[in-house]
């Protein structure tokens, strides 16, 4: 009985510590670089005006888009964090954890 009290604290422990990981990491999220697919290039920086004034401290990069498939591609593989597109993508749902 004490050995399964036992794993379960160091469990918990364990979770306690990936918390404060995850914190740390969320506390340093006003910093970094953004890279974001555009399909219209004119009405980009209408739109991160806003966003740029609050977090002054990302860099973002501008990556102009083709076509959806191209869209896809880049999310697929990392080498865009989002997309602003203003017709619709029509595919799968895409995650990318990173």
């Amino acid at each position: 009985m004490v050995k399964k009290y036992i794993v379960r604290v160091e469990r918990i422990l364990r979770e306690l510590e990936v918390g404060q990981i995850e914190i740390k990491e969320m506390i340093g999220a006003e910093t970094g670089n953004l890279s974001i697919a555009v399909t219209l290039p004119n009405i980009f920086p209408k739109i991160l005006v806003e966003f740029l004034t609050k977090y002054p401290h990302v860099k973002i990069t501008q990556i102009l888009a083709y076509s959806a498939n191209e869209i896809i591609r880049q999310l697929s593989d990392g080498d865009i964090d989002l997309c602003i597109k203003l017709s619709l993508l029509v595919t799968q749902v895409y995650s990318v954890n990173r």
